[in-house]
């Protein structure tokens, strides 16, 4: 009798081989060039490969992934850079820079490709070393927001962490990290330095009513109510026991009818939401409550001495003269208890906002609606004398999808026909002009012109075009791009940088084609002529708006007519006509 043998598995032999072409594939085409980038460029490497390796995997998805439960990965070398160069990206994010945040949502979940479907290695591999360093980094912030701020500004300042970390989450973490990362950050902001934000109160019954109840709910109630801060601090705990009387059951909405029954800006707007807040202040959503009218509260940190100081601000100055539909409107001046209200109306996001949340890039004329209306506001501003000094997409602000557009954020306007010298420290450093980086104290309205130009090359890549990290660096960054200049392009500036010891350095630059392929050739040219380094060389807004880019058969945003405010001033306020 025979016994017949079962066939060779030829099959499994040819899995096996297809396993090993993969690993050398993984070895000798994917890691050499990881191996030599750093910073985004090993990401953006990192991700380009994945997709390939993806790809190849595909082919032998049934016979190498049967018996797998997780794809082949990157080595352990290769994903220490990567974790180093995603939480250095995030700590950039934290300090107000922009990143490339569709690229880290590439990056991220290639982890949960790894494992297909599962959250191992995004766990293990990142998520762990993420709250490590979002620990490290709020402990670190919050020992000197605590000895910088008071009570309520360190509380905004809390805040605004909690929903900056949210934000992230929702746009490149994974949903199951927002839990722990907001645990996280509120660990470090407010429970390890609870005592000492208990003795900023002066009130130790105060504190318990703010710690007794839902502590985020409470506190953006609370810190609406800016106004009345001082006198909590003044009166102590008799004023607490009347809020005890007032509210015995000491509910949130209990204690916030009885700080309403005290605040005057409370009494006329209803704080919904904190929109934004800097150095300088915080802004709220509020609702005008006679009219139900939606506006923009601003809270200026700067302690006033009377309603005449507040109408001496820049902003207050210039806008109480500038009226035009692309110019923000201000509605109210507002003086309370040594604080000043700004209200002006409301706009749905900055065109910051807007870029950080599309998925697509502008088209040209997307570009050319937003920027048409952007030098209609400049060219009406400089025309009345005044110039901006701070041009960047976060003080422009946008509503439907960037069909209305207006220029704000006007405190470091300047008239142009006030004496000089000027402050060197103008513009936020990426928009910032040649002169002024080199301290000229002579500069005009052109360095609104050359933000304009920095502006328009941003909508087109969604990253700054030069992103200084400091003046040499950010006159590196330019001349790389554009140039060196020349004594017969720009003497001026030569002589500016002689009297600094500053040499420029010799590069021809790569071209503003090559930064922004996507840009047309009138984009181009107009962008050019924008961020020429002669300031005289650069057109005026009233020219830019002739430009070939905006002339021919394009769809041009008529101006919107200013709507007449609903608001009615009181004695301490002011609504200008």
């Amino acid at each position: 009798m025979s016994i017949q043998q079962p066939p060779y598995n030829y099959s499994q032999q040819l899995y096996e081989k297809y396993q090993e072409t993969i690993e050398e594939y993984i070895s000798s085409t994917v890691l050499p060039p990881l191996m030599e980038k750093h910073d985004e460029f090993m990401l953006q490497e990192y991700v380009k490969n994945w997709v390939a390796l993806t790809l190849l995997l595909f082919f032998y998805d049934r016979g190498i992934t049967r018996n797998q439960t997780s794809l082949p990965g990157p080595n352990e070398v290769v994903n220490a850079n990567v974790r180093y160069y995603v939480l250095g990206l995030m700590h950039k994010e934290r300090e107000g820079e922009k990143i490339d945040r569709a690229l880290l949502k590439n990056v991220i979940n290639i982890y949960v490709e790894i494992e297909m479907g599962e959250l191992d290695a995004y766990e293990k591999d990142f998520e762990e070393y993420m709250l490590i360093d979002t620990r490290k980094y709020y402990l670190h912030k919050a020992s000197s927001w605590i000895l910088e701020y008071s009570y309520t500004n360190y509380m905004l300042k809390a805040e605004e962490c909690l929903r900056r970390e949210r934000d992230r989450v929702s746009c490149y973490l994974l949903s199951s990290s927002q839990k722990k990362l907001i645990e996280t950050v509120k660990h470090c902001l407010v429970v390890v330095h609870g005592s000492q934000l208990i003795q900023k109160k002066h009130s130790v019954s105060g504190c318990t009513l703010l710690t007794d109840e839902n502590l985020e709910e409470l506190s953006r109630k609370f810190i609406a109510n800016l106004a009345l801060e001082q006198r909590v601090f003044a009166e102590g705990s008799p004023f607490v026991r009347q809020a005890e009387d007032f509210s015995p059951t000491l509910t949130v909405g209990g204690l916030v009818r009885f700080l309403t029954s005290y605040n005057p800006i409370m009494d006329k707007f209803w704080i919904t939401k904190q929109l934004g807040g800097g150095s300088f202040g915080t802004v709220f959503e509020a609702q005008h409550q006679p009219t139900g009218e939606v506006v923009a509260v601003k809270y200026l940190r700067e302690t006033f001495s009377s309603f005449e100081q507040c109408l001496n601000l820049p902003e207050v100055q210039s806008l109480s003269k500038l009226r035009h539909p692309n110019i923000v409107q201000l509605k109210d001046v507002i003086f309370e208890n040594d604080s000043a209200f700004l209200v002006f109306e409301y706009m749905q996001s900055s065109l910051l906002d807007l870029m950080m949340k599309r998925r697509t890039k502008f088209t040209d004329e997307e570009v050319r609606s937003i920027c048409f209306q952007m030098f209609q506001g400049l060219a009406y501003m400089h025309r009345n004398g005044y110039f901006h000094r701070d041009l960047k997409p976060a003080n422009v602000l946008v509503k439907d999808g960037g069909r209305v557009v207006k220029i704000a954020d006007l405190g470091s306007a300047k008239e142009i026909d006030s004496p000089p010298p000027y402050t060197d420290y103008v513009t936020t450093r990426p928009y910032r002009a040649p002169e002024v980086l080199l301290r000229s104290g002579l500069y005009g309205p052109k360095v609104d012109m050359w933000a304009m130009g920095a502006i328009i090359a941003e909508m087109f890549s969604f990253r700054p075009l030069f992103p200084g990290e400091s003046a040499d660096d950010q006159m590196f960054k330019i001349c790389s791009v554009i140039g060196s200049p020349t004594w017969e392009s720009w003497p001026e500036g030569q002589l500016l940088a002689q009297n600094l010891n500053y040499q420029f350095p010799t590069i021809g630059g790569v071209g503003l084609s090559a930064m922004i392929p996507s840009a047309s050739r009138s984009a181009i040219q107009l962008i050019s002529s924008l961020c020429s380094w002669d300031p005289s060389a650069r057109p005026t807004a009233a020219e830019a708006l002739r430009h070939p880019f905006f002339v021919g058969n394009h769809k041009i945003p008529r101006a919107i007519p200013l709507r007449q405010s609903n608001i009615l001033p009181a004695s301490n306020s002011l609504i200008f006509a």
